[in-house]
């Protein structure tokens, strides 16, 4: 696989030790060791925000960020940080979606904050930055000592911005953004309009509460289409920024980033399917209809359980490889087609998971109302994950 590097925008020193002596001091390593723990978060975060349905960072994901100290220039000190890529391993091909390039979006969107705090004298002044990365933010600039400073900027020395004793000031009077950023999954249940915005009503799977958020009228069409005429709501994944309460809860969203449907279009279209089943589906027996149909309680466990089977995709390719079936009684059973799994979503809620790799007294196991899906995939994997 072939490899490549470009400058990653222009990195420098200037003042205090950096002019004393040619050469990077060591006690300031940690300054570019903060910069990439900050550039990594940041492209994380804002992966995450472009793929809400994602629950976790694609495997090797920060390993992949692989920025070096390629040379060093003299007069004031430039760090010449290169950024080393290769042919994207198409991870991402189950969504039928092109990778954006959330590494140097992140360079940017920290170059553009650290400016917008200086300009405005305000280090709340953080725009579209990840709230939980601003405490990485914020150290920047704690290696140096008075007259010393960073300056960020594009790869033709454009657009620079300084990491002085101006910036460690402004953000030392900060306090913590109590803002957090999340991925919510749940329906969309309204959305109403006036000339400029757009108000919409989300219900929230986990908690059941409901909750309104304000966005541009431009963004309308974006999220009507979750307010379709399928017979069941489709599930769905908000990218936001919200408040919380000191119990965890959301209290408002504060900024709307994303929205996409939780599942893959054959999942939700196979659900959809399911959701049209009538009783005797499956015909009649001595004139009584045999078929129930699919329990609105079945559809909700489902669907989060497969919401949590795609997390595992990366370790485990072959986990989406599965069909769905309905049940008589109006469960919902899951096979694999190449894995010897099988899971029983059953009336009562309980869930029935077999591995039929494991010996026949261990190869099934009921799991309870109260269990979360990740409990029941461990279970499921755990064998493979000790090989």
């Amino acid at each position: 696989m072939s490899k490549s590097g470009t400058a990653f925008g222009r990195y420098s020193m200037s003042g205090g030790r950096f002019e004393e002596a040619e050469g990077l001091p060591l006690s300031v390593l940690g300054e570019l060791k903060s910069y990439r723990d900050l550039v990594i978060d940041v492209a994380g975060r804002l992966y995450r925000r472009e793929h809400p349905r994602r629950k976790n960072l694609p495997n090797g994901f920060s390993r992949k960020i692989d920025l070096r100290l390629t040379g060093i220039k003299h007069g004031c000190v430039v760090a010449e940080i290169t950024r080393i890529t290769q042919e994207a391993d198409n991870q991402l091909a189950l969504w039928n979606e092109e990778e954006v390039d959330c590494v140097e979006s992140a360079r940017r969107l920290i170059n553009e904050t650290i400016k917008a705090i200086k300009l405005s004298k305000n280090p709340s002044s953080v725009g579209d930055f990840p709230p939980e990365s601003l405490s990485h933010l914020y150290h920047l600039g704690s290696f140096l000592e008075d007259g010393e400073k960073i300056t960020l900027a594009e790869a033709d020395d454009t657009g620079r911005i300084d990491i002085d004793s101006e910036w460690r000031a402004l953000v030392s009077h900060s306090n913590e953004n109590h803002l957090v950023e999340r991925v919510i999954d749940g329906k969309l249940i309204g959305m109403s309009s006036n000339e400029n915005t757009f108000t919409y009503d989300f219900l929230i799977y986990d908690t059941q509460k409901k909750i309104k958020a304000k966005l541009d009228v431009n963004r309308w069409d974006e999220f009507v289409k979750f307010l379709d005429n399928r017979s069941r709501a489709r599930m769905c994944s908000l990218s936001v920024v919200c408040k919380i309460n000191d119990d965890g809860d959301i209290e408002s969203i504060e900024q709307t980033y994303s929205i996409e449907e939780t599942l893959p279009e054959k999942f939700a279209n196979r659900m959809e399917e399911l959701s049209h089943l009538n009783e005797g589906w499956m015909g009649v027996l001595n004139g009584v209809p045999q078929g129930s149909p699919i329990k609105e309680v079945v559809f909700k466990r489902v669907q989060s359980f497969l919401r949590e089977v795609l997390s595992f995709v990366d370790s485990e390719p072959s986990i989406i490889d599965l069909i769905i079936f309905p049940q008589n009684d109006g469960g919902i059973q899951i096979e694999w087609k190449q894995l010897d799994y099988e899971v029983d979503f059953e009336i009562d809620n309980t869930i029935s998971a077999f591995n039929f790799s494991k010996p026949d007294e261990a190869c099934e196991k009921v799991f309870s109302a109260s269990s979360l899906p990740n409990d029941i995939l461990n279970w499921l994997t755990e064998d493979e994950a000790n090989d």
